[in-house]
């Protein structure tokens, strides 16, 4: 994360990585939340905290913010992808006896 970056793109590359990491999850929701407070429409951003929220074990959420960036950008295979990968996540785990 390039430290000349705008602090928005800042604060999503460090939680993504963070995400990725699966590591000080807590922080990185704080550091999207704060991305998104300043930039609330960017789809990128909102896969970062679905991710972050699904790695928490927050599906709910998680479906909520992929089907947002999806909404955002309704030709993004990636973020269409994203979406359906939490759906099944969750699907399994409300089948779970």
């Amino acid at each position: 994360c390039a430290p000349s970056d705008p602090e928005k793109e800042r604060s999503n590359c460090e939680a993504w990585y963070l995400a990725m990491g699966n590591t000080e999850l807590e922080r990185s929701l704080l550091l999207i939340e704060r991305a998104l407070e300043l930039d609330p429409h960017r789809p990128d951003f909102l896969d970062t905290k679905a991710v972050i929220l699904w790695r928490l074990g927050r599906l709910q959420g998680a479906e909520q913010a992929a089907l947002a960036a999806v909404k955002l950008s309704p030709s993004d295979t990636y973020h269409m992808w994203q979406l359906e990968r939490i759906r099944v996540i969750r699907a399994d785990e409300d089948n779970t006896p």
